[in-house]
């Protein structure tokens, strides 16, 4: 079995630009060589000097210019993989949040027209929610008291409507 096999996403090759932004305020020019719906494969540039170092579990955000245009889009990533060295390449994992998945499927399906690939095998972003992806008991029992509350309040609110209908009537 490959590693494509046990990917969730098609990787598409692809030669664009993209700039990571470290928590630190330093920024590293990147040549990105695949994408997929999921994360990234970029080389860093040592064109302007040596590259800031980066290493794996670290947060990032990147911008994904499109091929061949000065425009792209912003995503928050995680450092998967960062191989040693100044030019090495880092692996990206993508946090996609409701708000950034259009701009990532459109770019990635452009990609995947002119490759000549079919859209419906590139699957799907895992889209996250804004809130901590921490699992959280307190939470989890609160949002259920508050839903068995609202049940019993429109339990409640419905035999007052009937008993008014009775004497009404």
């Amino acid at each position: 079995m490959s590693a494509q096999d046990l990917r969730a996403h098609l990787r598409l090759r692809v030669e664009s630009r993209a700039l990571l932004h470290l928590r630190d305020g330093s920024r590293i020019r990147c040549i990105v060589r695949d994408i997929s719906m999921g994360g990234a494969y970029v080389v860093r540039s040592s064109e302007h000097g040596p590259p800031a170092t980066v290493t794996a579990g670290e947060s990032v955000r990147v911008y994904v210019f499109h091929p061949g245009s000065g425009d792209g889009f912003t995503l928050d990533a995680e450092v998967v993989r960062a191989e040693p060295g100044g030019g090495g390449g880092v692996a990206l994992r993508f946090q996609i949040y409701e708000d950034t998945s259009r701009p990532l499927v459109e770019h990635v399906h452009r990609i995947a027209d002119h490759a000549g690939v079919a859209r419906g095998a590139l699957g799907v972003p895992i889209i996250r929610t804004r809130e901590s992806g921490r699992y959280d008991p307190r939470r989890l029992i609160l949002r259920r008291a508050a839903i068995a509350a609202g049940v019993a309040l429109g339990i409640w609110g419905l035999r007052i409507a009937l008993s008014w209908l009775d004497a009404v009537l």
